[in-house]
């Protein structure tokens, strides 16, 4: 996935789904950063995806840190995390 493509991921919080906009905004060859976006906030996310892809450690489960931005729910950024790991896996299963 080359960096500034746009993408979507849904979340379920509190009974509903919460739709972000997610954005690849750096990427390296030790690790990538997405930066999310919900109505009235923005989180930017580092993984380590691109060292362990390197090393060709495909089934390693990728070290995600928050670098920007606060959640008081460390639930939502559990399912922000899943749905990133998610969508980078489905990226690399492309190829």
């Amino acid at each position: 996935m080359n960096t500034g493509v746009v993408f979507y991921i849904t979340i379920r919080y509190t009974g509903s789904s919460l739709r972000l906009r997610a954005k690849k905004i750096f990427q390296n060859t030790t690790h990538e950063q997405f930066e999310i976006v919900a109505k009235n906030k923005t989180l930017i996310i580092r993984g380590d995806s691109p060292l362990l892809r390197n090393r060709g450690l495909k089934y390693k489960r990728i070290n995600w840190h928050l670098v920007e931005g606060q959640l008081a729910n460390s639930y939502v950024l559990e399912q922000i995390i899943k749905q990133l790991d998610k969508h980078i896996r489905e990226l690399e299963n492309e190829t």
